[in-house]
């Protein structure tokens, strides 16, 4: 097992053991550090934005309302491409908040204006096979 890309960075890490993308057998999968196991992408979200506004974003919030055949007990927060902060909203809403990003717009610094949230998430126990299980998410740039 080869650990080759830590999903966040150490100046931006936030509490607990990241994860990391890594080759099991040849192919590339998401790992537990702690354990070494894989985590199976089917479980694994990640939520990418870019900041394609004309100014620098000063806060992000991420809303991602998570459907009622996951189990909220199970969240894991794995990583983020800045600091970020972590809240349990009503109606089963993860919310991320990103204080002081500081993103840039993408005309004055492209690669520099993406950031990414990830985390882990089980079904409910006895989930029928094939259950389709929704999602969605909603990216607020400081109050627009």
């Amino acid at each position: 097992m080869i650990c080759e890309k830590p999903l966040v960075s150490e100046t931006f890490r936030f509490g607990g053991t990241p994860d990391f993308y890594g080759m099991v057998d040849g192919t590339p999968t998401l790992l537990d550090f702690k354990t070494g196991k894989a985590i199976y992408d089917e479980y694994f979200y990640t939520i990418r934005f870019q900041n394609t506004g004309n100014d620098t974003a000063f806060t992000v919030n991420i809303y991602d309302t998570l459907d009622i055949s996951l189990d909220l007990n199970t969240f894991v927060f794995a990583g983020s491409s800045h600091f970020c902060q972590t809240y349990l909203e009503p109606n089963r809403v993860i919310r991320f908040y990103f204080p002081n990003i500081n993103l840039p717009d993408s005309i004055v610094d492209e690669v520099n204006s993406h950031g990414f949230v990830a985390f882990r998430i089980w079904p409910t126990f006895g989930l029928p096979d094939f259950t389709v299980v929704n999602n969605s998410a909603a990216i607020v740039f400081d109050l627009n």
